[in-house]
């Protein structure tokens, strides 16, 4: 919607209504930078991020060569539910289900 603004900031939109904004120190609520989280009703600041080229990312692999690990590998990567998943179903196990009625 458009509005023009007067001398005194009011802004006066096309259907006749005025608004004039208040000023930072006078509002009730105050405006937070994008990216402020809030825990127990606190506001906390966007947090200071490291730029790309000084983070350490971690070594990742394609879940194509952790299914070539064996079925009861321990590693850390062949934790991850995902690559248990695709191993069964390489190796044709389905996965069990308990037909037996539930109590309760």
């Amino acid at each position: 919607m458009a509005y023009t603004e007067l001398e005194d900031g009011t802004r006066v939109y096309s259907n006749g209504f005025r608004y004039k904004p208040v000023p930072l120190e006078q509002r009730k609520y105050r405006k937070f930078p994008p990216g402020t989280q809030w825990h127990g009703g606190k506001p906390y600041g966007p947090l200071p991020l490291l730029p790309d080229d000084d983070r350490d990312m971690p070594a990742t692999r394609p879940d194509e060569e952790a299914a070539q690990h064996t079925l009861g590998c321990t590693c850390d990567f062949c934790k991850v539910p995902r690559v248990q998943r695709l191993k069964r179903e390489r190796l044709g196990i389905k996965a069990r289900v308990d037909r037996r009625p539930r109590r309760g």
